[in-house]
């Protein structure tokens, strides 16, 4: 790859020498095109010499004034300066000098300056096939200690377990390695090295799915709640029913006074205003609690019934 570029950089340096000898008044073309450009502007203003190098250019449509000092090579527009090229100001100021603009170029645009950067020669090489052949072995470059104290410890790979850092470390305020990279963790789900209990994947997995109403955030960033998901419907402990109400003593003895008629439970949505409770007539439980025996009671506070 080091004999390519080297082949790539003596070709180039030999093709630009070859174009730099075919320029003409002393710039490269691409400057050349550029002066006539400006040039073509210059019939915009009117030159008005002060001396022999300065001079101050008029504006004939918008009367703008500048003053061009061609011992410095500068222009109050600063164009000239920043670009190396002369301006429009400039330009119209040397016509009237009746010299060529390329001649106040910038001297790193110089032909001279251009065939100075390619002069020098990559010389060519033979190939292995005309090297001299010896005898005895190629040394190595000449080793040279670099100064400092010299590392007595060899670079760990990246399976190899590191040292723990020294006791004071934390004291001196420097940042202490994790405890993995030093000490073989053994998991006590998966039986895996290298991790424990708390950074598990099946463990952080199980309590990721065993957590309910989890809050996520939208689009417009509010947080809302996630559905709940629903409980096992096959479970033998819970009423298949979706609709239920639990009767309790004193809710059975007011059906039974009211004909055997089930009172319809409450509805869940809110109101704008609450319902005002209604009183129910009708005798005490009292007479009824005592013909009751506690079996039946027991049995009544523990009825479902589904609507």
């Amino acid at each position: 790859m080091l004999d390519k570029i080297r082949m790539d950089i003596m070709i180039r340096m030999a093709n630009r020498r070859v174009a730099g000898m075919r320029w003409k008044d002393g710039v490269g073309p691409r400057v050349s095109k550029l002066l006539d450009r400006i040039g073509q502007r210059t019939h915009q203003y009117r030159a008005h010499r002060a001396e022999e190098f300065n001079y101050q250019v008029v504006g004939r449509e918008h009367g703008s004034m500048h003053s061009v000092d061609f011992s410095i090579h500068t222009c109050t527009c600063r164009r000239w300066k920043l670009s190396g090229l002369p301006c429009v100001h400039a330009i119209c100021a040397i016509y009237a000098k009746k010299q060529d603009p390329a001649y106040y170029v910038d001297e790193c645009l110089f032909q001279s300056k251009y065939m100075d950067a390619y002069n020098p020669i990559i010389m060519p090489i033979a190939g292995e096939d005309d090297w001299t052949p010896v005898n005895y072995p190629i040394a190595p470059p000449p080793y040279k200690i670099q100064p400092g104290m010299p590392k007595m410890k060899r670079m760990k790979e990246a399976g190899e377990k590191l040292e723990p850092p020294a006791p004071n470390t934390s004291a001196l305020g420097t940042s202490r390695m994790s405890r993995s990279q030093y000490v073989d963790m053994t998991c006590q789900i998966c039986h895996q090295k290298g991790h424990n209990l708390k950074g598990c994947p099946r463990n952080n997995a199980s309590t990721s799915n065993s957590q309910v109403g989890t809050v996520s955030r939208s689009k417009s960033g509010t947080k809302r709640k996630m559905a709940r998901e629903p409980k096992n419907a096959s479970d033998p402990k819970r009423p298949k029913t979706s609709r239920q109400v639990q009767i309790t003593s004193k809710e059975k003895l007011k059906r039974l006074q009211d004909g055997g008629k089930i009172p319809k439970p409450a509805s869940t949505r809110r109101r704008s205003k609450p319902a005002k409770s209604q009183s129910v007539e009708g005798p005490t439980p009292l007479p009824i609690l005592a013909c009751t025996s506690q079996a039946t009671q027991a049995s009544q506070t523990s009825e479902y019934v589904a609507f």
